[in-house]
């Protein structure tokens, strides 16, 4: 059973332009999914389509597969100043929760040509259109077995809800911070 935290708005970005530098290894998962996006609508300088700070979940969309799953934390939004109108880039891990939606078929969907750069829900729709995605009790609970994310040469996989595992060159150092 999906608890909703306080955030509930999910974003799912549309990241088909940017994904090939996630392979060519230019960019991290996290870099084209997390940022930098225009919240407001259309052409407009004040009227907002979502607000950032209520993003809890952002998912990334290529070619009607959900990518990417990334959890937003507290306090997580960077408001871009440079870009007119401001974009906002967001801080967050991969989700534990939302694990299940990555390499399945999209919830939401994009016809060609259409010019927006995201879709906004709440985390009780994506829950209601994607029930059927979530593994029964005993298959996982929820919980995938295995997520990896692909940081540059460092990949990154929880393995089960205990253990991470950093994998980095030799000629990199590795820090950890708990808490």
């Amino acid at each position: 059973m999906n608890t909703s935290p306080k955030r509930t708005t999910v974003v799912v970005v549309n990241i088909n332009k940017t994904w090939p530098e996630v392979e060519q290894g230019k960019r991290t998962a996290a870099e084209v999914t997390l940022g930098d996006w225009n919240p407001y609508k259309s052409n407009s300088k004040t009227i907002r389509a979502f607000e950032p700070d209520e993003v809890g979940l952002v998912l990334g969309y290529r070619r009607g597969v959900i990518m990417t799953a990334f959890d937003i934390g507290a306090e997580a939004v960077q408001w871009l100043e440079d870009y007119d109108p401001h974009r906002v880039r967001w801080e967050g891990s991969p989700s534990v929760e939302w694990t299940h939606l990555v390499e399945k078929a999209s919830p939401v969907t994009w016809k060609q040509g259409e010019g927006v750069a995201y879709k906004t829900l709440t985390l009780d729709e994506l829950t209601r259109m994607t029930v059927d995605t979530v593994p029964a009790p005993g298959e996982g609970g929820g919980v995938s077995p295995e997520v990896t994310v692909s940081l540059g040469a460092v990949k990154v996989s929880l393995k089960g809800p205990r253990t991470v595992v950093v994998t980095a060159p030799d000629s990199m150092d590795v820090v950890v911070r708990r808490g």
